[in-house]
C-alpha cells in the first residue's frame, strides 16, 4: 500500500492509493491485519482532507480474485475502487476468464452507471484485450436440459397427484439436481449456503450429482472447491 506520505496526489483534490498484491481484506495474521488497518486509516485521514481517493488494485494473479471484496470495502469507506493497467498476457487461461466475468458483470455492469467516461474506456480496452469470452459447454447444456425435462414433469406429475401425495415427493429419491443461482467470488457465505444445499439434498433425497448454472461462471468456479 502506498503510505500516507507518498500518497501519489494528481492535483488538490486527487489522490491515488496503490494496492500491494499481497493485501488481503480477509486477514489470516497480525501482519495481514496491520495492513488492512493501515489501508482504512490512511483512506478515511485523505477523504477528511475533501480528497477524491482512488483505491489502484494491480492488474495481477491472484489479486484478480480479491477485487469483489476490494470494490465492495473501498465503496463502503467512500474511495473510489479502480484496476490499474497491465500486461494481460502475464494471466492464465482462467485468471482471463474470471477478469473478464467481473469486467462484464461488475464494471461494466451493476456499476455501469457510476463510471466516468475515461474509466469506462479504461475497461473496455481492457476487456478487448482478454479476448472472446468462453464458449459454453455443449455436453453440460445438453445434460443440463435433460434435468430440466424430468423436473418439469415431476412438477406437472405433483399437481395431478390425489390430495396427500404431497409426502411421496418430499421423500422422493433423485441421482441429480439442477441448480440455478449466482453464486459467486471469495465470499465464504456462498460456499456455506451452497455446501448446506449439497449436504442437505443428499442427506434427504439421495442426491450424487448436482449441475450448477450460475451466471457467472469463473467465480462459481473459483468458490466451488472451498465446499
Amino acid at each position: 500500500m502506498t503510505s500516507a506520505a507518498n500518497a501519489d496526489l494528481h492535483d488538490a483534490a486527487t489522490a491515488d492509493i496503490a494496492l500491494d498484491s499481497d493485501l488481503t481484506l480477509y486477514p489470516l495474521t497480525p501482519a495481514q491485519r496491520s495492513a488492512v488497518d493501515a489501508l482504512r486509516d490512511e483512506t478515511r485521514r485523505l477523504l477528511a482532507t475533501g480528497a477524491r481517493v482512488r483505491w489502484v488494485a494491480p492488474l495481477s494473479a491472484p489479486f484478480i480474485y480479491r477485487l469483489e471484496g476490494v470494490f465492495n470495502e473501498a465503496c463502503a469507506l467512500g474511495a473510489e475502487p479502480y484496476i490499474g493497467g497491465g500486461d494481460v498476457s502475464s494471466l492464465s487461461a482462467n485468471d482471463r476468464i474470471f477478469l473478464d466475468d467481473f469486467l462484464r458483470y461488475r464494471i461494466l455492469g451493476e456499476d455501469a452507471a457510476l463510471l466516468s467516461h475515461e474509466d469506462r474506456r479504461h475497461y473496455e480496452q481492457m476487456l478487448a484485450r482478454l479476448g472472446s469470452p468462453p464458449v459454453a459447454n455443449i455436453s453440460f447444456a445438453a445434460d443440463a436440459a435433460e434435468v430440466l425435462l424430468h423436473g418439469a414433469r415431476g412438477h406437472l406429475a405433483a399437481f395431478g397427484a390425489p390430495a396427500g401425495g404431497a409426502g411421496k415427493i418430499a421423500d422422493a429419491r433423485f441421482a441429480k439436481v439442477l441448480l440455478i443461482g449466482a453464486y459467486g467470488g471469495e465470499h465464504i457465505g456462498d460456499a456455506a449456503i451452497l455446501g448446506g444445499v449439497l449436504f442437505r439434498l443428499n442427506r434427504k433425497h439421495g442426491v450424487s450429482n448436482a449441475i450448477l448454472m450460475t451466471q457467472r461462471l469463473a467465480h462459481t468456479r473459483h468458490l466451488t472447491p472451498m465446499i
